[in-house]
């Protein structure tokens, strides 16, 4: 009897399986050969690279140049063109949207309008799952042959504290414990990667008990991004200490900037608790807090003071994504993190207000250090297998 049991729910499980990529649609998460492993244990993207994710909240093409950049194929520069190169994470990168949809895209776009008779290119150099000591690698690895004229760094509230935490400091299961340290996943992260790679009727399973365990309160998806900002809200010393580090890397990538001969900025991107913070009461309860303008962007009002200590400019995308979030259009996902077209179209618009208004363009470059804050690392040629 019990292997009659058995052998009918594995063949039930074969028959859903089997239901699943015959008539699709297909769940893939994450993009099998996307990434490839680099020396120090961080990771990059592949070169040549054309896939296409999808899940039940998006679906989004991935191409990669040559350089194993998301990106169209950059031709050596001309004489009179301007090169804006975007450095971050996975919302640089633009995870959730199509390649025309990210901000990069759209700011090349309204630049251009603005300044017809200009060339200006505005490439994106994000890579998911980076830091700022990955952003700082891949510029000293790339920058020189793109020749930018201006560089901007993405700063992700919700987790490049968390990324770029200092030597010594404890960090969280996972999480490298040194921005020089790559993080091995556990043994359940790694079979979770796996059966979503294998099996179609686990990824859509686990995408839609997600949403629905989120629709009904059982699951906050806003808990791992306002962690550590709720930690600076309550002066925890790791964080701060994890905040001058975060400064200290972000100079680095300053002065990188500055022997290439190109000016540099810093965006902060807010989580999706700070901006839509009345569907996120629960998480700052959870962490003893009342959501008051004060706890809530204390983590971008201390990181743009310690900048601007520093020189460098800074530029909080908080206030406009806060303000087009009353229109009713969704910025953020429900359940993925990142920003939907209508964020990105905000984000694009705030940037180009940011260009035009700041003094990002015309201050002068970082000397380069004698001892940067983070030893600087060769990054292989991207396309060596």
């Amino acid at each position: 009897m019990l292997a009659l049991l058995v052998c009918s729910t594995a063949l039930s499980a074969v028959a859903v399986e089997v239901g699943f990529r015959l008539t699709g649609p297909w769940i893939q998460m994450p993009l099998r050969g996307l990434y490839r492993p680099n020396p120090d244990g961080s990771h990059r993207l592949a070169p040549d690279f054309s896939g296409r994710v999808v899940n039940p909240e998006f679906a989004y093409t991935v191409r990669t140049n040559a350089l194993g950049l998301r990106e169209r194929e950059i031709p050596p520069k001309r004489n009179g063109e301007k090169r804006i190169l975007v450095l971050g994470d996975s919302f640089a990168f633009g995870s959730g949207v199509e390649p025309e949809q990210t901000f990069e895209r759209l700011l090349e776009r309204r630049v251009t309008a603005a300044s017809p008779k200009e060339t200006v290119l505005v490439l994106n150099a994000g890579v998911e799952g980076y830091g700022t000591t990955e952003a700082l690698r891949l510029l000293e690895s790339l920058g020189r042959g793109l020749e930018p004229d201006l560089v901007l760094l993405g700063f992700y509230l919700g987790n490049d504290f968390s990324d770029n935490r200092p030597p010594g400091v404890a960090a969280k299961p996972g999480v490298a414990a040194s921005p020089d340290v790559a993080a091995s996943p556990s043994r359940r992260q790694a079979a979770d990667e796996w059966l979503r790679g294998q099996l179609q009727s686990f990824a859509w399973a686990r995408q839609r008990s997600y949403i629905l365990l989120a629709r009904f309160g059982l699951r906050s998806p806003y808990l791992g991004d306002l962690g550590m900002i709720a930690r600076l809200a309550g002066d925890d010393p790791s964080a701060i200490a994890s905040l001058q580090w975060s400064a200290d890397l972000i100079e680095a990538v300053a002065r990188a900037s500055g022997r290439l001969g190109a000016p540099f900025g810093v965006f902060l991107i807010p989580a999706r608790g700070q901006v839509y913070r009345e569907e996120a009461a629960s998480v700052w309860a959870y962490y003893g807090l009342v959501p008051s303008e004060q706890v809530v962007t204390a983590g971008n009002r201390l990181l743009m003071e310690t900048l601007a200590l520093r020189g460098i400019s800074s530029f909080d995308l908080l206030p406009a994504l806060r303000s087009a979030s009353s229109g009713g259009e969704r910025l953020y996902f429900r359940v993925d993190v990142h920003w939907t077209p209508a964020g990105h179209e905000v984000v694009a618009g705030a940037l180009d207000g940011f260009l035009r208004d700041s003094t990002v363009l015309t201050a002068p470059v970082m000397a380069p250090a004698d001892s940067p804050p983070v030893a600087r690392l060769s990054v292989p040629d991207p396309r060596s297998p």
